[in-house]
């Protein structure tokens, strides 16, 4: 279950969000009483995207060339041919664009896989920054 004016998710018998506080209706949730729906895999307003897919994409700043199409997103590819500034884009858009373009079973798993590949960004994505500018700095000192 999902508050209905943050998108956060809340246990079957909260009576009131934690986060900002909204009433949550009583009874059991049904087709007709449903309060959050699941708007990923088809293209959505802001107000309609869950705040997990309002957070910076590093998963897609650092991986866009792979990033993307695992995340349903095959435009992420266009940091190919515009690197610098696709991928800071793809920090400010990302989330959205993937949440917009696969289906997801809910936002906390979205959120999940999305940290998951910003935790491996920022491991593995300046370390390769590091390597190749010790390389270049190898081939030109020679």
């Amino acid at each position: 279950m999902f508050c209905p004016k943050c998108g956060t998710s809340l246990l079957q018998e909260s009576r009131f969000c934690g986060k900002c506080g909204a009433a949550i209706m009583a009874g059991p949730i049904t087709r007709e009483t449903e309060v959050f729906v699941n708007t990923s895999g088809r293209p959505c307003s802001p107000s309609e995207l869950p705040p997990e897919a309002r957070k910076l994409s590093w998963g897609a700043f650092w991986f866009s060339w792979i990033w993307g199409p695992f995340n349903g997103t095959p435009l992420t590819l266009l940091a190919l041919v515009l690197p610098v500034v696709f991928n800071f884009v793809l920090l400010f858009k990302g989330r959205a664009w993937a949440w917009e373009n696969k289906k997801w079973d809910t936002a906390a798993d979205f959120d999940r896989v999305q940290k998951r590949w910003g935790m491996w960004g920022w491991i593995i994505g300046p370390a390769t920054v590091v390597v190749l500018t010790i390389v270049l700095i190898a081939v030109l000192g020679r």
